[in-house]
């Protein structure tokens, strides 16, 4: 709630978001939220995509040491923006998206 309250143009964010996905599909919202009800363990062992990890490294919602052993044993890269937090997406989106472009 602090979090809101420094940064109220978070908020239009959550919402315009939350708007969207509801807009594409109500059960990528549902999953979204068992996700964060019950996290369990993942088995990434069948992915065989290139995996990216985009994280803030300042982040204390969701650890880069949690991601890491989330994905240890897997080949990935990572992209670590060690001055943003879990708002990485909202607060560097331009340069996620040239980066991507660039194949960077």
């Amino acid at each position: 709630m602090e979090l809101l309250k420094e940064r109220p143009q978070i908020l239009q964010h959550m919402i315009g978001t939350s708007l969207e996905n509801l807009t594409v599909s109500t059960g990528g919202v549902a999953g979204e939220q068992r996700c964060f009800a019950d996290p369990g363990p993942l088995d990434l062992s069948a992915i065989t995509a290139g995996i990216t990890v985009w994280h803030g490294g300042a982040g204390q919602v969701a650890l880069l040491s949690d991601l890491r052993e989330s994905l240890a044993g897997l080949q990935y890269e990572e992209r670590i923006f060690a001055e943003h937090g879990s708002l990485i997406l909202y607060e560097c989106w331009n340069q996620v998206l040239a980066l991507n472009h660039l194949g960077v």
